[in-house]
């Protein structure tokens, strides 16, 4: 059976003027489009896979299609007026609208069909949501890059984990 969202509609960010599409799910709507707003001072970049000696630039390409990767500080200023981080709680029922046991939307780890579900298009879910991988800035050996762009997708949430200290953040 194809899940269909509740509600869709549109709104645009009046801070930079880019518009962005929403579904419902029970009593959440969610943004279809990753966050592109540039909120600065290190909090945000644009995915750029290592070229190996050639030199392109893939900014607005990749802008357009998976949005900025952001610190969770950037995370927060990027989102519009009106809107807000999901938390765990929010993630979890967006799970179980898709059709996860409400026992296994507490787990963590991959659950396979709701993430397929989140990923479809306007043909199903309406969330598309883009497997934009993340920035590492710390990694020992390489060195700092991008990673999994196309392959994870990686969301902040709004739930602080208790087993992390402040300065794990």
């Amino acid at each position: 059976a194809t899940i269909r969202p509740e509600a869709t509609g549109s709104f645009i960010d009046p801070r930079d003027g880019s518009e962005y599409h929403w579904v419902r799910f029970g009593q959440l709507e969610w943004t279809v489009e990753n966050a592109c707003y540039d909120t600065g001072n290190n909090t945000c970049t644009v995915y750029q896979p290592y070229s190996y000696g050639n030199a392109i630039d893939y900014t607005e390409e990749n802008l357009s299609r998976y949005g900025r990767l952001y610190t969770h500080n950037g995370a927060l200023a990027a989102v519009p007026e009106g809107w807000r981080l999901p938390t765990d709680e929010d993630w979890n029922d967006l799970e179980t609208a898709l059709g996860t046991s409400a026992s296994e939307a507490m787990t963590t780890g991959w659950r396979g069909m709701a993430g397929q579900l989140m990923q479809q298009t306007d043909e199903g879910t309406g969330l598309s949501m883009r497997m934009g991988g993340f920035f590492n800035p710390y990694r020992p050996g390489s060195g700092a890059g991008y990673r999994f762009m196309g392959s994870y997708g990686y969301f902040w949430t709004d739930t602080q984990d208790e087993s992390k200290t402040e300065a794990g953040i």
